[in-house]
């Protein structure tokens, strides 16, 4: 099972309209760099990957592997991230994501804006199809909404995947 799933462009799709719905201070100048580290989130399993594909054999179980996977990857990413010479807090953004507290202040950080759109991505089936779901969410401060902004999202984000995928001719 391949551990990179569409987490990472539908995080990076989100957080365009994310910001625009969350009404960030425009001298954040935010968007481009929120879009590229939403796909970049996960860039330390690739990396990973590489370097463990001719040593599959002797990796433990899979369910190692994924823990090692999820435990690593943060901080490799962001090595990578700053072995590209990436703005500072893009590589923070990458790195940060999985440890930083959901409840963003205001304005959000980049590190937050990716968390945030990160734990949306990866809980979108369940927000999408549980009524309830908004009523147990945790709080995302400044980054809040509700159903109808995150169905919005959800939208605009798929529209953004659907002309990524007609640049690249996939």
């Amino acid at each position: 099972m391949l551990p990179l799933g569409p987490r990472g462009p539908l995080c990076s799709t989100s957080a365009d309209p994310f910001l625009r719905s969350a009404r960030v201070n425009q001298t954040l100048a935010y968007t481009d760099e929120a879009f590229l580290a939403g796909l970049l989130h996960e860039v330390g399993k690739l990396y990973i990957l590489m370097r463990a594909k001719d040593k599959l054999d002797v990796l433990a179980s899979e369910n190692e592997f994924q823990a090692v996977l999820a435990a690593w990857h943060p901080r490799i990413g962001r090595a990578v991230s700053e072995l590209w010479q990436l703005p500072a807090d893009l590589a923070v953004a990458v790195g940060d994501h999985q440890s930083c507290k959901l409840d963003a202040p205001e304005p959000p950080t980049l590190t937050e804006i990716v968390a945030v759109a990160n734990y949306l991505a990866e809980h979108n089936e369940e927000a999408v199809n549980d009524e309830q779901f908004f009523d147990r969410l945790p709080s995302l401060g400044s980054l809040a909404m509700d159903k109808a902004t995150f169905d919005w999202l959800i939208r605009a984000g798929d529209v953004d995947i659907r002309l990524l995928m007609l640049a690249f001719g996939v």
